[in-house]
Order: structure tokens, then C-alpha cells, then sequence
């Protein structure tokens, strides 16, 4: 919820536009505090895994939100040592934060 209470970005799941797994979605309020219906945010956010925890750094005007999107690995697991480099390696699908400028945001409407 932004500071002045006029945007929210939320997420959820299993709604018919969503791209899967579970999505961002922004809604706005217009000026006679009615909200707006609420708008998948696409691929620039979502991806077909499960995307939540958004946040807005309204100061430093970034949109950070964590994303299970992953690559695929096609290497051959040998050892401990080898599921270990693809567990801690970026994109495991174990959750990361992505950060996009809230210009880009602002641009979805």
C-alpha cells in the first residue's frame, strides 16, 4: 500500500489471468476514492512460478518482490557438492528478490 493509500500491489492465486503458480497484481484509486479493478502485472513481473512479498522503496523509488523463477540446470548431479552449487547458485527457485526502478511500474497503467 502506497504511503498516501492509493495503490495497492498484492498477490494471488488461480485467478483466470494469472501466468501460474501465483501473481502481482496493482490496483489504483481514482480521485473519488473508488479502487480500480485490479490488473495482472504481467511478464515484467511474473513469471509462471509463484511471485509474492512485493515492496516498495518509495524514497529510493525501486519495487522489490521475490520470485521461485528458476533455470533450468542441466547438469548431472554427482555429489552433495554439485545439488549445493545449484541450491545456492541465483535463480534456484528457492525465492529471490528481484528489484525493478518504480518508473517501470508506473508505466503499467
Amino acid at each position: 500500500m502506497s504511503p498516501k493509500e492509493d495503490l495497492i500491489i498484492f498477490s494471488s492465486f488461480g485467478r483466470e489471468d494469472d501466468l501460474g503458480g501465483g501473481d502481482l497484481y496493482i490496483s489504483r484509486k481514482d480521485d473519488n476514492g473508488k479502487w480500480s479493478q485490479s490488473k495482472n502485472m504481467g511478464a515484467l513481473i511474473n513469471s509462471d512460478k509463484l511471485d509474492y512479498s512485493p515492496f516498495i522503496d518509495w524514497e529510493n523509488r525501486n519495487f522489490y518482490f521475490t520470485s521461485e523463477r528458476k533455470t533450468n540446470h542441466d547438469r548431472e548431479l554427482k555429489s552433495v557438492y554439485s545439488l549445493k552449487q545449484i541450491a545456492n547458485s541465483p535463480l534456484n527457485g528457492f525465492g529471490n528478490i528481484f528489484k525493478i526502478g518504480l518508473d517501470e511500474i508506473e508505466k503499467l497503467d
